[in-house]
């Protein structure tokens, strides 16, 4: 978790000004934070108050403490500088999206866009999987079309860490998913148990890792819209890069890989095709590979480790 200072805020917190204090000059010890608060900002405020604002601090991730004393925490600061650039990112090409979703209205319509990054396919499904969720929001959960995904790997955890709060869902969130993820590294691994760890998700999604993809690309199937995607040569293995040499989520080096994969120059073909027939015989293909690798209701399973179905 990280939090942000309020910038806009009219009157700040004393964690505001323990902040921007720290910005200025570090490390510094409880006593001196305490005295610049009072001296610089005139704040009315104890020093077991700033003691217990420092510590909630901490806890959040967002200071670090020395035998000199307190600095920002360098993580904190790279997932700002990672929220930012998202931002950027993010409130850029939507709006061009949902009008081209727009024009898919008859079975047999497709549409071919080009995104200039990794980051631009992962918005454009991201617009296509909220719009489907919208779709469905109010239909009874076993009356809800099967989810499909195939994927080089578990995204969902790195190009938005944000995700990690989607566990404990809203039912409009909840579909039988079932993903075929080519990569097997630790970081696929983690990500399909911390998915699995939600109550809310248990028994909805189901994960084959390992497996090569059965169209040899990225794909989603969101009722009779199929997704595709055809990742460049160069861009598949950069991403594979990152993935092998993580060990863990928390290590995974986010703020690069932003930089250096997700939002670096890349022309990518995506395809939308609206087609009912397809996206069923793409529905049954994926099913299909889970009833041979016998894989049901479990909360982790690779593909040499199934059991069977229930």
């Amino acid at each position: 978790m990280f939090s942000l200072p309020f910038f806009g805020k009219r009157t700040k917190s004393v964690k505001d000004h323990i902040l921007f204090t720290l910005l200025e000059d570090f490390p510094l010890k409880t006593r001196i934070l305490h005295n610049r608060l009072q001296k610089r900002y005139g704040l009315s405020v104890t020093y077991q108050g700033v003691h217990k604002a420092i510590t909630q601090l901490r806890e959040d991730g967002i200071l670090s403490r020395s035998e000199k004393g307190y600095t920002l925490n360098e993580n904190w600061v790279k997932h700002l500088e990672l929220f930012i650039e998202m931002f950027k990112a993010n409130y850029s090409r939507e709006e061009n999206i949902i009008k081209e979703l727009s024009t898919l209205r008859k079975d047999g319509d497709i549409r071919i866009i080009t995104a200039n990054s990794f980051f631009e396919v992962y918005k454009t499904q991201m617009v296509v999987r909220n719009r489907f969720r919208k779709k469905f929001e109010n239909v009874p959960l076993q009356e809800r079309p099967i989810r499909v995904t195939h994927s080089h790997q578990v995204f969902r955890f790195i190009l938005n860490p944000m995700d990690a709060h989607e566990g404990h869902l809203i039912d409009s969130y909840r579909f039988n998913h079932y993903y075929i993820i080519q990569g097997n590294s630790k970081v696929d691994k983690e990500s399909v148990k911390l998915i699995h760890s939600y109550p809310g998700l248990k028994g909805f999604d189901r994960f084959l890792l390992g497996t090569a993809l059965p169209r040899g690309c990225h794909l989603a199937v969101y009722d009779d819209l199929i997704f595709e995607v055809h990742l460049p040569i160069n861009l598949k293995e950069k991403i594979c890069y990152y993935f092998n040499t993580a060990q863990s989520i928390s290590t995974f080096d986010t703020l690069n890989f932003f930089r250096n994969v997700s939002v670096a120059p890349h022309r990518v073909k995506i395809i939308l095709c609206k087609d009912r027939q397809l996206a069923t015989e793409i529905t049954e293909e994926t099913l299909e590979y889970f009833k041979k690798s016998k894989i049901g209701r479990a909360d982790y399973h690779s593909k040499n480790g199934g059991i069977p179905s229930v």
